[in-house]
């Protein structure tokens, strides 16, 4: 018996010329994804079978195995710790999905494991049997160690944030608060979602509110700041903080917030200010001594350890005749100006030996006009409790005015004895020559009385200066005579 099977057969080779045809074609397409994409592939799951691009296959080795051991060969190539779970086609295909999208490390005759990307489409028959799975794989290796990279470099910064000594706040374009650290919290007493959604400024203290508003502008044309603030505390306590700025802006250039840096500096700024105190305290010390050394009538001066001189008083601007050298001077003013008395040697500055000083050392000094005078100095070095030197006080009196007294005097008395010296000469000489008068008056006296007949002598004014003795014998009562002017 026989049967005409000519349609059958007909049917049968329009079939396998169909299906010629449409692995031709999707041949075809795989070829075109594959200018694209790092491969395409379609699987038949119910034959078992894989056709991929020629492309991925001389990729991952599939053109040396045979076509029947394609599909299985497929899943040894993906690394071990990638097959568990959901990241599967078989998994999407149990659960009936209709696309998939996984990614897993796939092994590569070139490049060994490399990640990629697989997304595809399933198709299914009328029956819920998966008949088709359409695919294309990208290489996303690079990628995956930029997002490693990044995870690392997040991970590394988000240590950074959280262990940081100090506070790190995050503000918004609208100068609203998005992030700050834990340091930050405990810096001023708030919690996370207190500051939350709030400027920084209404943290600050009254007086710094204005200012720091007015930064904000110049923050947001790109100006980095570093500006000290004073911040009010949630238990209404101060926290001085150095505030370091940076702005960020959006890929348009638009200001897009900015993150701040806060250091506590509440301790140095309670140093500061109690330095500012004693400091204060010290001026109007210095002023009150200042006004009594000026009563002082010597002149008094003050320098450094160094031996800059630091102050004096109005009686050494007197000494000196002008200040300004004084103030300021790099160098020991008295190393270069002071001699030793009536010479042009200098006196070399030296430091103090300890417990040592020096009173009452006359110098010739220099002034500031060129002129020179004479001073009797004491000086004394000025130590802490370790001994090291602070300050050298000098205290200097003038005695230019006694020194040139004393030699006037001693001119005078110079000159005095002098005269003494010609005195006495004279007293000789006149000495002398009474001497030599009496000789001659008495041989004149002899003369005069061996002669027989009286003799007077008259003064210019007819008084009588001498008579001999013949006239004294002649005139009777001689002294009444000579009292009475008789001639």
């Amino acid at each position: 018996m026989a049967s005409d099977i000519t349609v059958q057969k007909k049917a049968e080779e329009e079939f396998q010329r169909y299906s010629d045809e449409l692995k031709r074609k999707e041949k075809e397409t795989l070829e075109l994804i594959d200018s694209f994409t790092e491969g395409s592939w379609i699987v038949d799951p119910v034959a078992g079978t894989i056709m991929c691009s020629e492309k991925w296959a001389k990729c991952i080795g599939l053109n040396l195995v045979p076509e029947e051991e394609r599909l299985a060969y497929t899943h040894t190539l993906i690394h071990p710790d990638d097959t568990t779970g959901g990241n599967s086609i078989p998994y999407y295909i149990e659960i009936g999905a209709a696309r998939f999208d996984l990614e897993y490390r796939i092994k590569t005759v070139d490049s060994g494991y490399i990640w990629a990307k697989h997304r595809g489409k399933i198709v299914y028959n009328e029956k819920g049997q998966a008949v088709k799975v359409y695919g294309v794989t990208f290489d996303i290796t690079e990628h995956k160690h930029m997002e490693d990279a990044l995870r690392e470099s997040e991970a590394k910064y988000r240590t950074i944030f959280e262990t940081s000594q100090e506070g790190i706040w995050v503000i918004n374009g609208n100068d609203q608060t998005i992030l700050v650290n834990e340091r930050l919290q405990q810096m001023l007493g708030y919690s996370f979602d207190e500051l939350m959604g709030r400027s920084p400024q209404a943290f600050m203290a009254p007086e710094f509110q204005a200012a720091a508003n007015e930064r904000l502008a110049d923050h947001m044309e790109g100006n980095k700041q570093v500006i000290d603030y004073r911040f009010i505390k949630k238990d209404g306590s101060s926290l001085w903080c150095i505030l370091s700025s940076t702005p960020l802006f959006d890929k348009n250039g638009k200001f897009d917030g900015s993150i701040a840096m806060f250091s506590d500096i509440t301790d140095r700024k309670k140093t500061e200010i109690e330095k500012d105190h004693y400091m204060k305290i010290a001026e109007e010390r210095a002023d009150w001594l200042q006004a009594i050394m000026d009563l002082i009538p010597a002149g008094i001066w003050v320098s450094d350890h160094t031996g800059k001189v630091v102050m004096v008083n109005q009686e050494t601007v007197n000494m000196y005749r002008g200040s300004s050298p004084l103030f300021g001077s790099l160098e020991e003013y008295t190393s270069h100006k002071l001699f030793l008395p009536g010479t042009d040697e200098p006196v070399v500055f030296k430091p103090f030996q300890p417990k040592e000083a020096l009173i009452g050392v006359v110098l010739d000094f220099e002034r500031f006009d060129g002129t020179r005078g004479t001073q009797v100095a004491s000086t004394e070095a000025l130590r802490d409790k370790e001994g090291n030197i602070i300050n050298y006080v000098v205290v200097a009196m003038d005695i230019t005015p006694l020194r040139e007294a004393e030699k006037a005097l001693k001119k005078s008395e110079n000159n005095a004895l002098e005269l003494v010296d010609k005195l006495n000469q004279a007293k000789e000489e006149l000495t002398n020559a009474l001497h030599l008068a009496e000789q001659k008056s008495a041989e004149w006296n002899a003369i005069v009385d061996a002669v027989p007949d009286g003799l007077t002598v008259y003064g210019k004014s007819g008084e009588i200066l001498y008579m001999n003795d013949a006239v004294k014998n002649i005139i009777d009562n001689y002294d009444a005579s000579i009292s009475d002017g008789v001639e």
